[in-house]
């Protein structure tokens, strides 16, 4: 395998883990808005998913349905990070966060790339990623500059998140 197509894979994986993750809040966020807001958030990570394992079986010939689902655990290429148990809700929205920034780094580069259809993928990913990361460093900074116990969450979060980030 290419390491273009080695790269989707990664990609792919990255964002349909996070996107499971972060649906396991549905219905359970601390308000109704959030518990939206979370779920369109995962939503929008699983699309991302299909347009890397699309790009991915454009260049490989695999199904994107077999990746995404018909494979075993050990053969998937996340990263640590989007795989950890979804704990509370500061170390959630803390995983979301710190994977938006470095989203928001990445996708920078690829809308430059010379692989003209990750760079569209890039291009057309970009704005949900700006509003995913408004959406979580609003968050961060509510929860961080909040209560006493705010803080002692988001800090257990960094904690643990940090390492695998």
């Amino acid at each position: 395998m290419s390491q273009i197509a080695n790269f989707l894979l990664a990609l792919a994986d990255d964002e349909l883990i996070l996107a499971h993750r972060n649906s396991e809040w549905i219905g359970h966020a601390p308000i109704l808005e959030e518990d939206i807001a979370l779920a369109n958030i995962a939503q929008d990570e699983l699309g991302h998913a299909t347009l890397y394992y699309d790009l991915h079986a454009e260049l490989t010939g695999s199904n994107p349905d077999e990746l995404a689902f018909f494979r075993d655990a050990d053969a998937f290429r996340n990263v640590v990070l989007v795989e950890l148990p979804r704990g509370d809700w500061a170390f959630t929205i803390l995983r979301q966060y710190l994977f938006d920034v470095y989203e928001g780094v990445l996708l920078a580069q690829l809308v430059n790339s010379s692989y003209k259809p990750l760079a569209a993928v890039a291009a057309k990913m970009r704005p949900e990623e700006l509003y995913h990361f408004r959406h979580t460093s609003a968050w961060v900074t509510r929860l961080g500059l909040g209560t006493e116990e705010s803080n002692r969450r988001m800090q257990a979060a960094l904690d643990v998140l940090w390492p695998a980030a």
